[in-house]
C-alpha cells in the first residue's frame, strides 16, 4: 500500500513513470480503496528540501492549472472523488494527492498521462 501511495505521488506525479493507475483485485476492491484514501490523505505535502516532505508543489501556474482542470473534468465525467482534488494552502502550486473511484473507460483522468498526483483504481475479476 505504502509503495502504491507513493508511486502516484513521487515528484509530485509529474513523471512519465508516476504510477497513475492500479488494478485491483475485485474481491479487495473495497478495502483497498478505503486505506489508499486513507493514506493519500495523510501523505506529507510541503518544501521539497525538507525531509519530512514526501509530496512537493507542481512546478508551474500553468502545470497548476491543468492538474484542477483534469479534476473538474473527472467530476463532471462522474468520477467519485475519494479524497484530495484541490489546492493545499495559499502560497505555491501544491495539490492534495488525489484519488479518484469509479472512472468511466470515456473519462479524460482514465486516458493519457496527464503528470498529476492523482491516482484511479480499477476493479478487475479474477480467473476463478
Amino acid at each position: 500500500m505504502t509503495a502504491s501511495v507513493g508511486a502516484f505521488c513521487f515528484l509530485s506525479g509529474q513523471v512519465c513513470v508516476a504510477g497513475t493507475r492500479v488494478f485491483v483485485q475485485q474481491s479487495i476492491y473495497e478495502k483497498f480503496t478505503e486505506e489508499l484514501t486513507k493514506r493519500a490523505a495523510q501523505f506529507p505535502l510541503g518544501d521539497p528540501l525538507d525531509a519530512q516532505t514526501m509530496m512537493g508543489p507542481l512546478v508551474s501556474r500553468e502545470q497548476f492549472d491543468r492538474v484542477n482542470g483534469y479534476f473538474d473534468v473527472g467530476l463532471k465525467d462522474g468520477a467519485q472523488l475519494k479524497t484530495g482534488g484541490k489546492r493545499r494552502g495559499e502560497k505555491g502550486f501544491f495539490v492534495e494527492p488525489t484519488v479518484f473511484g469509479d472512472v468511466e473507460k470515456r473519462n479524460a483522468n482514465r486516458a493519457g498521462r496527464n503528470l498529476r498526483p492523482r491516482r484511479r483504481r480499477d476493479p478487475v475479476q479474477g480467473r476463478g
